[in-house]
Parts: structure tokens; C-alpha cells; sequence
């Protein structure tokens, strides 16, 4: 199992390649209180538990690092897109915006999946 440090070394440069700011890719320990999500490692378990104002709202829990890799960059990549999305807003063709949206985070993600199984 890997600790929560080596866990942040490898979303830092996982996000390098994606060029994602690095305020999008902190890994967080405990809650935040803002719905976002941290990690707890426990009987050799990987947890992301999302909690806001004291209340757990979500959790995935998996034994393998890569998931949960997977996990962490997938919502930086919906991030990421989102951001795109609203600097890039166009009122005329919002509908347009909204597909673009969903197929930059499709893109991304087959991108990140693509980090974890090519040599």
C-alpha cells in the first residue's frame, strides 16, 4: 500500500502530463469541509470519502492504487473541463458548450486510462 505522500507524488505527475494546476491536484488527508474528497488507508483498503460539513456524502473504496488513481484524475479532469467550458461560454451556443464539455472530460479520461495501461 502506498502512503497518502507517495500517493500525491503520483497524481502530481500524473496532472504534469495533463498540465492540470496543482491546486486541482492536492490529495487531502482528512476532511476539508467543502465536499471535497480525501483519502483514508485502512486494512489495506484505499478509501476517497467526500464529506461537507461534517457529514460523509460519498465513498469508493478499492484495494488497487491504480483505481484509485484513476478515481482522483478523473475528477480533476471533469474539473479542468468544466473551467474550460465556463472561460469558453458562448451564449449562443450553449447547447454546443454543454456536448463539448462531456467530450473533453471522455477525451481525458481515455488519455489518463491510457497512462495506466501502455508501457
Amino acid at each position: 500500500m502506498l502512503t497518502t505522500n507517495e500517493i500525491q507524488e503520483k497524481v502530481w505527475s500524473l496532472g504534469a502530463k495533463i498540465n492540470a494546476p496543482k491546486s486541482m491536484l492536492i490529495v487531502y488527508s482528512e476532511p476539508v469541509g467543502d465536499g471535497s474528497g480525501y483519502i483514508v488507508i485502512d486494512n489495506n483498503q484505499y478509501h476517497i470519502i467526500y464529506s461537507e460539513r461534517g457529514y460523509e456524502i460519498f465513498r469508493q473504496t478499492t484495494e488497487d492504487v491504480n483505481e484509485l488513481l484513476y478515481w482522483i484524475m478523473e475528477s480533476v479532469a471533469s474539473q479542468m473541463a468544466s473551467e474550460y467550458e465556463l472561460k469558453n461560454r458562448n451564449d449562443e451556443n450553449k447547447d454546443r458548450y454543454i456536448a463539448a464539455i462531456g467530450c473533453i472530460v471522455i477525451i481525458i479520461v481515455m488519455f489518463i486510462l491510457s497512462m495506466f495501461f501502455l508501457p
